[in-house]
């Protein structure tokens, strides 16, 4: 989650970068297990929607789509 916010709080958040973050924040403290889940394909891609943003989490990306813009993350499997 770190990494994915970073991409947007390097400047000084306006009120739809705010709205943003809160639905990640939200998100995460909601799904975070389910993502490592999917991440390791235990289980099916997933989506969600937290206010106004809308979240896709398949095998290694994270998609969120916001009227703040489109933020996407993908993250590499590590060597098993």
């Amino acid at each position: 989650m770190m990494f994915m916010r970073g991409a947007y709080l390097r400047e000084p958040l306006d009120e739809n970068t705010r709205t943003l973050d809160l639905a990640v924040r939200g998100f995460f403290e909601k799904s975070s297990g389910d993502v490592s889940l999917v991440f390791q394909g235990k289980i099916p891609e997933l989506s969600a929607k937290i206010n106004d943003a809308t979240f896709r989490v398949g095998r290694g990306y994270i998609l969120v789509e916001h009227p703040a813009g489109l933020l996407i993350t993908r993250y590499m499997p590590a060597e098993q």
